[in-house]
């Protein structure tokens, strides 16, 4: 409590933890990930055009290692879990940054949920033939939606 923000420790601790940290695990892991589930895709494709995306996908040597971000989602889908990464990104954001805004900080934050629990909604990224997983997606969000 003594120590003044940004000034002394507090702008060592900001300026080289902080910001580094926030580069490589926050914004650097999920488009990281991304880059590579896109890639792999596109390999998988231009390798077994006749098949779809997913089959394409589970014939490709070595899926297993990025199949953690695809695999539940449907073969049209298989971008969802940057979404996910996303949603979890903008809602950190709100809380951390968004002191400022006093009480709207739980409307934005409230309007983001729902927005995402729409979204979610329409796209149906688990597919038709998994609707439990879709349940407790939307389960989950309406959970979120529900304590703020």
């Amino acid at each position: 409590m003594d120590v003044t923000c940004y000034q002394g420790k507090h702008a060592d601790y900001v300026y080289y933890l902080g910001i580094p940290m926030l580069l490589v695990y926050v914004c650097g892991l999920p488009i990281t990930a991304f880059g590579a589930v896109y890639r792999t895709n596109r390999r998988a494709l231009k390798k077994y055009p006749h098949l779809k995306s997913k089959m394409a996908l589970m014939k490709l040597k070595g899926h297993a290692v990025f199949g953690m971000f695809y695999s539940a989602f449907d073969s049209d889908v298989w971008w969802w879990e940057g979404t996910v990464a996303l949603r979890k990104l903008a809602i950190a954001f709100v809380g951390v940054f968004g002191a400022n805004m006093e009480g709207m900080q739980v409307h934005v934050t409230t309007f983001l949920i729902v927005v995402v629990i729409v979204i979610t909604a329409v796209v149906r990224p688990y597919g038709e033939d998994r609707p439990t997983l879709h349940f407790l997606e939307l389960c989950s969000l309406c959970s979120t939606w529900m304590t703020l």
